[in-house]
């Protein structure tokens, strides 16, 4: 267990830590934070509020870290995720941005979107917006947010940022 983190912490403070490494860029300290996270989790889900989704959010963190260097654990991770919590739209968006053919990207998309609960759509349209612009595949995602609900005018400006991110070079 990382000396930072004891097991009073949680599993959720582990998830934490971990999602926090990851975005710093230390897979390796993120790796660790996640995978105590989840023993926690699977030893004593009495102390986590909602263990499947707090399960989910780690295993999917972890499928993240390992693709695209070991693709055969990512997908195993993603689907334990998937079964960890059934109603996430989570994993099928890890999909999406994974898949290279345009339509699949929509078709994986499409379905995520219709697993986001009402009350959550807002914040899922502007999380998956900025995250777009990172992928390649992020105009087809851009487009199905477009269709579902993100404005024109947020549409334009990731578009842009997408653009700029991906140009061919001259």
């Amino acid at each position: 267990m990382p000396d930072d983190l004891d097991e009073t912490a949680g599993a959720e403070a582990a998830l934490r830590r971990g999602l926090a490494e990851a975005r710093d860029g230390n897979p390796n300290d993120a790796v660790r934070y996640l995978r105590v996270g989840l023993t926690l989790v699977r030893e004593r889900p009495d102390r986590v509020a909602e263990p499947d989704r707090v399960a989910h959010d780690l295993l999917v963190a972890l499928s993240e870290l390992a693709y695209p260097a070991d693709p055969a654990l990512a997908d195993r991770l993603l689907g334990e995720a998937a079964r960890a919590w059934p109603a996430s739209p989570r994993p099928l968006v890890v999909l999406a941005r994974r898949a290279g053919d345009p339509e699949a990207v929509r078709r994986l998309f499409t379905a995520a979107l219709a697993r986001v609960e009402p009350v959550r759509l807002p914040r899922f349209l502007d999380e998956e917006r900025e995250a777009a612009i990172e992928v390649r595949e992020g105009n087809v995602i851009l487009e199905v947010l477009l269709r579902h609900g993100l404005s024109a005018p947020l549409h334009d400006t990731a578009m842009s940022a997408w653009s700029a991110r991906h140009r061919p070079p001259a």
